[in-house]
């Protein structure tokens, strides 16, 4: 099967999207995972305490919650060839601005637009590194990759190859004024694909 190449864009777009909106999403849940005991230290600033269990079950939540929005309802009518594809060229983008901050630290309004756009996979990074014995720099780059996941959601090559899967078995054709189902037709000894395509469906014009 040919791949879709309007199809590309669609891994990379989501995430951006979803990322900024779970930005959001995780300033205005804060009050879940930030204590509100205010404490102020010698020199004036204010201390704030983040309950590590209820962040991490947070930033879980909100990752599965992207993971299955993006699944189920954007990329269902993907091959999975398609969206590996498509996640592989924003992952890319992910790791190179990932190797890029590791030597530069850039301004603040572009550090700012980096976490945004990157949120998402941000969310998988700090659950990672609350395991025993994880370090930063690895568990950021296997974030990465996390688009991968949304393969799980696409169409084998099969689905879209099979005649079969085109148009149901059900759908009513007409000929010479009578109406049928392709299911009559395959019953009556025709194959699969002349069932499916030699006969103009009711209403239309051939």
């Amino acid at each position: 099967m040919k791949m879709r190449r309007r199809t590309l864009w669609r891994v990379p777009v989501y995430c951006v999207i979803a990322s900024i909106l779970s930005y959001y999403m995780t300033i205005a849940l804060s009050f879940l995972y930030i204590d509100t005991d205010v404490s102020v230290d010698a020199e004036g600033a204010i201390e704030t305490m983040i309950n590590p269990v209820r962040s991490a079950v947070l930033e879980g939540a909100l990752f599965l919650a992207v993971l299955m929005v993006g699944g189920f309802c954007f990329f269902q009518s993907m091959t999975k060839k398609e969206i590996a594809v498509s996640a592989a060229i924003m992952s890319a983008i992910y790791l190179v601005i990932g190797i890029w901050q590791i030597w530069i630290t850039p301004p603040f309004p572009l550090w700012l637009a980096i976490i945004q756009v990157q949120n998402w996979i941000s969310h998988l990074a700090f659950v990672l590194i609350r395991l025993p014995k994880a370090s930063i720099l690895p568990c950021t780059f296997l974030s990465c990759f996390a688009l991968f996941l949304f393969v799980l959601f696409g169409k084998g090559s099969d689905e879209t190859n099979n005649p079969e899967k085109i148009e149901s078995k059900d759908t009513k054709y007409c000929f010479d004024g009578v109406e049928e189902t392709v299911q009559k037709r395959i019953e009556a000894g025709w194959d699969t694909t002349t069932a499916l395509f030699l006969w103009k469906p009711e209403g239309k014009e051939t």
